[in-house]
């Protein structure tokens, strides 16, 4: 899940975007108002965590200007501003929710999943799709009652992908972090439980089961026929332009190589 985190203050800042990412959340960090602005519009993350009180541009106008422009990204303000009547402005201008500083960094974890999870209109933790169970809070994921060992990327293939549940992910799609890979990164926690017999299985062969999952995965990013009749063309059109340029090349080349053996050949010397 990445997070854009909005915030000045460089401890303050620094603190935040650690503990998020220990906890499993991928954190661009920006300390102004203008970035804030303008990565928001960028639609490349799943939440924001905002302040208010931000150089360049106050948080509050960074926000009313947003949701002007139709800005959907779920908004947790995290602030010092503790009147009553802020908190009512922010929630009016667009804010999703509203939390005062200090915060625990479990709590602040568990609204973000939360609010990302009523943005794509799912009520429950955990996520269920075709034998394949996610746990978003504990980072677990199991197939068919087998426990799955996924990198940290992977996983957040699979929780937006599960989360989109069937929805074209135009900004996922293009996005490098969503590409599944043999591995590398962080492993997702099993849990605390002794495994069954087939749990020990998959514990012992934890590529099997990620195979497995990958090739089940592969079926919820199918293209539609016309869309795959598309990009065929597009690529068959991209590979006769390039045949076509290296031909020319080709003969320009030779061609170049003749006028030059002709031209050499003309101011030889002759012998009597």
């Amino acid at each position: 899940m990445r997070i854009l985190l909005v915030e000045d203050d460089p401890l303050l800042g620094d603190g935040l975007r650690a503990g998020l990412r220990q906890l499993g959340f991928q954190v661009d960090w920006v300390r102004d108002g203008r970035t804030a602005e303008r990565e928001l519009r960028s639609a490349s993350h799943d939440a924001a965590v905002l302040d208010l009180g931000l150089p360049m541009k106050d948080g509050m106008d960074v926000l009313q200007a947003v949701r002007a422009e139709g800005v959907k990204l779920p908004v947790l303000v995290l602030t010092a501003r503790d009147a009553v009547s802020e908190r009512i402005r922010g929630l009016d201008l667009g804010a999703d929710d509203y939390v005062l500083k200090p915060v625990d960094l479990h709590e602040l974890a568990a609204r973000l999943r939360a609010l990302v999870r009523r943005a794509h209109g799912v009520a429950e933790q955990q996520l269920a799709l075709d034998g394949v169970v996610l746990d978003a809070a504990k980072r677990l994921v199991t197939m068919d009652g087998e426990p799955v060992t996924l990198s940290a990327r992977e996983f957040d293939v699979l929780h937006a992908l599960m989360l989109a549940d069937g929805r074209v992910l135009a900004r996922a799609a293009r996005a490098a972090h969503l590409r599944l890979g043999p591995g590398g990164g962080e492993q997702c926690r099993r849990g605390a439980h002794p495994p069954s017999a087939p749990q020990a299985e998959a514990l012992a062969d934890p590529d099997r089961a990620r195979h497995r999952l990958r090739h089940r995965t592969l079926a919820l990013v199918k293209l539609p026929r016309s869309l795959q009749a598309r990009v065929l063309v597009l690529v068959l059109a991209s590979m006769l332009v390039v045949w076509l340029a290296a031909a020319a090349f080709t003969g320009a080349r030779r061609s170049t190589s003749s006028t030059s053996c002709s031209t050499a050949t003309s101011r030889r010397p002759r012998r009597c």
